[in-house]
Parts: C-alpha cells; structure tokens; sequence
C-alpha cells in the first residue's frame, strides 16, 4: 500500500514539471506528443542506466523473448501512446489539477475489468467506491469552463484512463518479470513508438528537438516519473492491479496541491472537496 502511494505523489510530482515544459509551446499542437516522446525516451535511458550498475542486460533478453515480456511491450503500446499521450494532451488543454483528476478514474474500469476477465471478487465497498469516484470526477469536470478545448481535453483524459487501465491488467499478467526490467522494456518500446510512428505522423520532430535542447525539466519529469511507476509496478505485483491502481490515484490530489505550491493556481472549495472524493473512493476500490 505505501508503494502504490509514493507511486502516486511521484505521478503528481510528473504532472505539474511536465505541465512547466509545455508552458513555452502552448500554441502548438503537437507539443504534448513531444513531451511524452521525450518523457519516455529519457526514461529509458534513467532504467538503461539501471540495468548497466545492477548489470541485468542478461535479464533484459530473457524477458524480451518470454511471453510475459511480450505482454509488457503490449501494455507499452496502450499505456505510452495511447495512455501517456492522452493524458499530456488533457494537462495541456484541462490544466494539470483536471486532467490528473479525471484520468484516475482508470482503477474503477481496471477494477470492472479485472472482475469481469479474471473473475476477481468485487465487494459491495468497492462498488460504492468506484460509484463515489465517478460522480465525483463528473462534478469536478463540471467547475471548468467549456468550449472546443474543454471537451477535447476530456476526450484526451478518457483516452489516458482507458490506456492505463488496459496496462496494468497486462502488467499483472506478467507476474514474472522484475520491477525495472518490465518498466525498461515498456518505456523503450513506448518511446521508439513516439519517435519512429507518432512524432513524424502529427509533425511533432521539430518541436522535441527544440524541447530537448533545455533537456533538464524533461529529465527531470521523467525520472520522477520512473520511480513513480516503479513504485506502481511493484504494488501491482504484491496486491494485484484492482487494488493498486486505485491507490495510484491520489495523484490527482497531490497535483493540484502542487500546481497550488509551484504555479500558483486557485483551488476552490467544491474542487477540493471532489478531489477529496475522488481520493476516498479509490482507496474504498482498494480496500
């Protein structure tokens, strides 16, 4: 429980560096698309460099040629490209604080679907939760102003929830595979994606090279990042992923107090109270 938490405020800690290296590209479209390209490419070489000192290169062809790393390349594609660019896209268009709190309500389907696919018992207080969740998540997307971007934003964060709810079902499946090993294969398959299929099809190469040339922000929210996911993996593999993806999701919480702490973003008190909701439920989904 306490690594599915410090998974959480480490994701938060991702959400609001990430949403500083968008601020200078606010009028291009494909900068989102960037960010993840480079978020995930850096975080690679961050598990690259982890594997080199525990030196488990070994470990890494094994796992590329079982089965349960196949899982994990899969889950790459619909955590990375899917889950990941969706959800910097919602930062980009909902702000950091709205696209956190509506993404995370990817353990309530991810509980739905484990229930559903691996016949895992749902009790009545998990129900209740995922129902607390929802209507919490629906009133707090009710405080932000509409208009094109507003619900394209919602779209995106749709996207990221169904990306990332199908990813650690995957993940679960690859009991397996250690921490790092199965998180190195899943970002460098994730970032190759970006770079070789993503970036060029939407135009966004001329943008990641400008945002790589001041590399430190990006660097920096990909290796908060990494031990975030880490952290995550880890309490997939102890407790299952219905219970802790939503213990994963107080980082909506934490991303608005740390929007609040570094941008100096307003916090209103119904805001404060769905996010709170939010919270509870995902804790009563994984209790």
């Amino acid at each position: 429980m306490i690594s599915g938490l410090a998974g959480g405020f480490l994701w938060a800690l991702d959400t609001v560096i990430l949403s500083l290296v968008l601020a200078p590209f606010s009028m291009s479209f494909a900068a989102p698309l960037a960010a993840t390209a480079l978020h995930d490419a850096f975080s690679a070489l961050w598990l690259a460099l982890l594997a080199t000192i525990r030196r488990r290169w070994s470990s890494v062809v094994r796992a590329i040629k079982h089965k349960d790393g196949r899982r994990v390349m899969l889950a790459a594609l619909l955590g990375g490209p899917v889950g990941m660019a969706g959800y910097v896209m919602a930062i980009r268009f909902l702000g950091p604080g709205l696209a956190a709190s509506i993404s995370s309500f990817y353990p309530a389907l991810g509980l739905a679907a484990s229930a559903l696919l691996f016949h895992e018992p749902v009790k009545r207080h998990q129900v209740a939760g995922m129902v607390l969740s929802l209507v919490c998540l629906v009133l707090m997307s009710g405080q932000a102003a509409g208009g094109t971007d507003f619900w394209l934003g919602i779209l995106c964060a749709l996207c990221s929830t169904a990306g990332w709810a199908a990813e650690g079902l995957l993940v679960q499946k690859a009991a397996s595979l250690d921490n790092d090993i199965a998180l190195l294969l899943r970002q460098s398959v994730s970032g190759a994606v970006f770079w070789i299929l993503v970036l060029p099809l939407f135009g966004g190469l001329p943008v990641a090279l400008s945002m790589a040339q001041s590399p430190w922000l990006v660097a920096a929210a990909s290796l908060a990042g990494t031990a975030s996911y880490l952290c995550y993996y880890l309490a997939i593999h102890r407790i299952g992923a219905a219970r802790a993806m939503p213990l994963n999701i107080t980082y909506c919480a934490w991303a608005v107090v740390l929007a609040w702490v570094f941008q100096g973003t307003t916090v209103s008190g119904p805001e404060a109270v769905f996010c709170a909701g939010v919270i509870l439920g995902g804790v009563l989904s994984a209790w």
